[in-house]
């Protein structure tokens, strides 16, 4: 059976386009069939994009980054940082590119890649809405390998229900880091962050 994180989906590919409501602002997006929320933003991933903070010059990873819209907005709101998007799903990173096109971004790129496989550089924030429908060991895993592809400093930011798996990924992360502090929460969800500072 395929899900969002799938690799190379099979399934029939529908493209749409859907509107979204960020910064008081209005932005279109190209999206598909197979992808994460694809007919709608999520909750968890608004309140992640309406979260975050970013000085100018920072190195974003948008990691999980489906068709795009956390990257690419925070992307427009923040031109003089720099944004990569990955996802594990091609068509996501299809999608994702038709969505950096069409809003006509110099300062963000996407790729292919299952967690950090295909990422060499480091980051100054990493932020992740985790696949928790792909199983908990896949989320940790994100989570763990997320470090070393920080710069010293570097903030990992990701957003869970809380009551379904976030606590859980709260105390990794704050064993991984040896810190993770609660952020802004909605919905049942809640922003965690952790920040890695010199061992």
């Amino acid at each position: 059976m395929e899900h969002y994180f799938t690799e190379n989906p099979k399934s029939r590919e529908i493209i749409s386009e859907i509107n979204v409501q960020a910064f008081g602002k209005s932005y279109d997006f190209f999206t598909a069939s197979g992808l994460f929320s694809w007919k709608e933003l999520d909750k968890g991933s608004k309140l992640l994009l309406e979260s975050v903070h970013i000085p100018d010059c920072e190195h974003v990873l948008d990691l999980g980054c489906g068709f795009g819209v956390i990257g690419i907005i925070l992307a427009l709101q923040h031109p003089h940082a720099t944004f990569l998007l990955s996802d594990i799903n091609a068509r996501a990173v299809k999608v994702s590119d038709m969505n950096i096109k069409r809003h006509h971004l110099r300062n963000a790129r996407a790729i292919q890649s299952d967690g950090f496989k295909n990422i060499a550089q480091s980051f100054d924030q990493i932020l992740l809405n985790p696949p928790q429908t792909a199983g908990r060991e896949v989320c940790l895993r994100l989570i763990r390998e997320a470090k070393d592809h920080l710069n010293q400093g570097g903030k990992l930011t990701i957003v869970a229900r809380h009551q379904k798996g976030g606590k859980t990924l709260a105390a990794y992360m704050k064993e991984m880091y040896g810190n993770c502090e609660e952020g802004r929460k909605s919905s049942g969800f809640r922003i965690y962050i952790s920040v890695k500072k010199k061992s």
